[in-house]
């Protein structure tokens, strides 16, 4: 090879290297240079478009994932911005059914309803930036969603028409239920454009749903096993004590009840029993009280789903009415002011005087000592005494045992405040047995 053609080679050579490295240069400048998509949110009349971004940590697969989802994301956005402003000029231009759905359920709806339509979307472009990020540019088809939502909607109303036409054989509270379900199925459809030519049916059978569960409402009923029951000192409450359900006249057993009492004393529980139809009641404890006692068995609405809580509906109930007969006691103490309060308490029926502890339920002893001296202030007398009372049940369990001062005044004498003083003392002692029988 002459040197000629050494020389030759040897530009040829640098040229081929100068080549690589501007191309090498330019095409590196390029793919720096973040695409247009990238600064600027594009619009479609016909696309969806999202824009995700993640950093590239790790595995390059992990960030492009997120960087779907957060596209995907951000076309549910665009889809609820959209609905939004639907929805208000619906309200504005229709008056009757006004969407009463919250700004914050709607998101939810939305947000989980889109991304389970998501069946049709694609990646149009990608970028790496320099400073490691994946960028996805993601479109999905306006009408391609819109149809999947129509499609989706039609198969629910038909699943829903047939609740409604096929529970009739259940037991009446797992047709309220099944009811519930067929109406959190069309809730998730929250937005009247996208129901389109289907919106119509879809509210016909929510208000159809409403209407058949308040009707299920007036015709359940409880009627109580006993509707006022008598109890002595000493008896025990029945077994069969609670309310049987009803639903169109026929007994039913499948209905959650709360119970309430009007004596915070009474604390009812209880379950149903199949055989029987019945819901009994098991009283913790039926005070010694010859005051009624109202007790009360509710449909549980609140096993309800939260919209129909909220509904307000009055809720089926039954009640039964519990009286104690005056309970016989014994007093005591050997003193006038024990005496005195128990013979105002024979009086009044609250207890029956009896001879012997054997004989009583209860035992009764209280003792009022007064002051010795009376104060006069301001031409008025005042005197001061000392209440103690004590109320013990049969094997001595101590119901109560207080102490209290008592004070009276009188603008006369003396004498008349001193017995001022036992008269309050007696309508105090009074109130507190009274508030255990």
């Amino acid at each position: 090879m002459t040197i000629r053609n050494v020389l030759l080679s040897s530009l040829l050579i640098s040229v081929l290297c100068l080549l690589s490295n501007t191309y090498g240069l330019l095409n590196r400048a390029h793919r720096e240079q973040a695409p247009p998509w990238v600064k600027n949110q594009p619009y479609s009349r016909t696309h969806y478009i999202g824009i995700g971004a993640a950093k590239i940590e790790d595995e390059l697969s992990v960030a492009q994932n997120r960087a779907r989802k957060r596209a995907l994301a951000a076309i549910a956005e665009q889809i609820e911005v959209s609905l939004v402003s639907h929805m208000v000029l619906h309200d504005q231009s229709t008056q009757k059914n006004k969407l009463a759905t919250s700004h914050s359920s709607m998101h939810e709806s939305i947000t989980s309803f889109t991304k389970s339509a998501f069946t049709e979307w694609e990646e149009k472009a990608t970028w790496h930036s320099p400073s490691g990020y994946y960028w996805s540019k993601v479109v999905l088809n306006k009408r391609a969603y819109q149809r999947y939502v129509n499609r989706i909607l039609e198969k629910t109303i038909a699943q829903v028409e047939d609740i409604i036409e096929g529970g009739y054989n259940l037991c009446v509270w797992d047709r309220i239920k099944s009811l519930c379900q067929g109406d959190s199925l069309l809730s998730q459809f929250p937005d009247v454009t996208l129901r389109g030519r289907v919106f119509g049916t879809s509210v016909i059978l929510e208000n159809e749903i409403d209407r058949m569960i308040a009707q299920i409402f007036q015709d359940i009923t409880f009627k109580p096993t006993h509707t006022m029951l008598r109890l002595g000192s000493s008896d025990k409450q029945p077994m069969s004590l609670g309310v049987i359900g009803y639903y169109r006249g026929k007994r039913d057993c499948s209905l959650p009840l709360h119970w309430t009492a009007s004596n915070n004393q009474v604390v009812p529980q209880g379950q149903c029993s199949n055989n029987r139809f019945m819901y009994p009641v098991t009283l913790s404890s039926i005070p010694p009280t010859i005051k009624p006692i109202v007790v009360t068995a509710t449909l549980d609405v609140q096993q309800l789903p939260k919209k129909y809580r909220a509904r307000r509906w009055k809720a089926p109930q039954g009640s039964f009415t519990i009286i104690r007969h005056s309970a016989p006691c014994f007093v005591e103490s050997d003193n006038h002011f024990t005496h005195l309060l128990a013979k105002e308490l024979e009086n009044r029926s609250t207890v029956t005087l009896v001879n012997t502890k054997e004989d009583a339920a209860y035992v009764i002893g209280s003792q009022f000592t007064k002051s010795d001296s009376v104060a006069l202030c301001n031409s008025v007398y005042i005197a001061d005494g000392t209440l103690s009372v004590r109320v013990y049940a049969r094997g001595g369990v101590q119901l109560v045992n207080v102490q209290k001062n008592v004070r009276a005044a009188d603008g006369i004498s003396a004498r008349r405040a001193l017995w001022g003083t036992e008269k309050v003392a007696v309508d105090l002692a009074i109130k507190t047995v009274e508030n255990i029988f």
